[in-house]
């Protein structure tokens, strides 16, 4: 056992989890504080997507990350499934981007790639799948491919993970933290239920974080909000084997069903409220028509907030955070948003890299959203 080995973590997503996950094989005591409340998790309502969009190549550091995350993912989940005897639906296939005209398939390559297919296998303009003519009453005139994009269900994720942690003894507390202080030579976390102490704390709790550190007077780059949307339909006879992206929306058919996600809308307001507005199931992030048409039910709609970086390329997605008062520091880990689920897990790996000695370095440079060409 490790001295000192006692680690608290404060957030019950993908971050939080996969940290407790790492640190516990290492030897860590680890405790986990956080609402056992999926519902209110981005984790929870995220459609699951692993995307590099076809390229493999990196130029730049920010995007050879992403590609070290996608690649660590695949193996990550697989591991997961046998810690915790969970069996994961996860797909890991090349995906397309359908386009109708030129001009969509022009918008693709400025917006995707920026007009440089690095590594990317290029469009077709052959006839696409049956499986995607089916979605659409007009086939269209052809799709952008992506090689090997990797789908897993994140819900299914955190309860493998939530399990995996309890029969490895981590101690998981229901409970909202809102402020960190010293409290002589260790550090007081202040929650709704209770007040626990540690001399290691790591906060993971997504949108909330910011108000706990302002609550804790600790100086940190602030987080920019932002709200999404996604669809679960669990019958949906139109499902298909690959993940199809439509812009910054994805859909994945996965054993008979769909799950659908919509692009971010930056927000300062984090309260839940309806997000369709008219009898068609049109939100007010301009969810596609066409999906909602062709069988999706607004009333399966989940909508989620998460946090990135104000500033892109700034802000630390992990970082260490000066305690006023003390000697003592926590770490940040948050501010992923979309990519998420594709970096969360290898960081977390980082992170216990860390905390065993094996690294000096921790900070992980903020990433930018939505993108994923090496050329932005």
């Amino acid at each position: 056992m490790l001295k000192d080995s006692r680690i608290t973590i404060i957030g019950r997503g993908i971050a939080g989890l996969a940290a407790a996950f790492e640190l516990q094989k290492i030897g860590f005591s680890v405790v986990v504080i956080g609402p056992n409340d999926i519902n209110r998790s981005a984790t929870g309502a995220a459609v699951g997507l692993s995307s590099l969009k076809g390229q493999w190549h990196a130029n730049k550091p920010l995007f050879s990350a992403k590609v070290d995350g996608h690649q660590f993912l695949m193996t990550w989940v697989k591991e997961l499934e046998t810690a915790s005897g969970i069996n994961i639906p996860q797909m890991a296939c090349s995906s397309y981007e359908p386009f109708w005209t030129m001009r969509e398939y022009e918008t693709i390559r400025e917006r995707v790639f920026h007009r440089a297919f690095s590594g990317h296998t290029g469009a077709t303009f052959t006839k696409p799948t049956n499986d995607l003519n089916e979605l659409y009453e007009k086939a269209p005139l052809g799709t952008a491919l992506y090689d090997r994009d990797f789908w897993f269900d994140p819900r299914i994720g955190i309860e493998a993970l939530t399990k995996a942690l309890q029969v490895r003894g981590v101690t998981f507390f229901d409970d909202e933290i809102s402020k960190v202080e010293a409290c002589e030579s260790t550090l007081a976390l202040e929650g709704k239920k209770s007040c626990y102490k540690s001399n290691r704390v790591i906060v993971a709790a997504g949108i909330c974080a910011d108000k706990i550190l302002e609550n804790s007077m600790i100086t940190a780059p602030r987080q920019k909000g932002v709200y999404g949307e996604t669809l679960v339909i669990p019958k949906f006879s139109h499902a298909c084997p690959q993940i199809i992206h439509m812009g910054q929306r994805h859909l994945i058919g996965f054993e008979g069903g769909g799950r659908y996600g919509s692009s971010s809308l930056d927000t300062e307001d984090f309260s839940p409220g309806p997000r369709f507005g008219s009898d068609r199931g049109e939100g007010r992030l301009g969810m596609d028509s066409r999906f909602v048409d062709i069988g999706f039910n607004p009333r399966f709609s989940t909508t989620y907030a998460g946090v990135r970086g104000k500033y892109r390329d700034i802000a630390p997605c992990i970082g260490e955070l000066k305690v006023p008062n003390s000697p003592l520091k926590v770490v940040l880990f948050s501010g992923f948003y979309k990519s998420g689920l594709q970096l969360a897990p290898l960081f977390a790996a980082n992170l216990a890299k860390y905390y065993s000695g094996s690294s000096a370095f921790l900070c992980e440079p903020q990433f930018s959203v939505g993108r994923f060409s090496s050329e932005f």
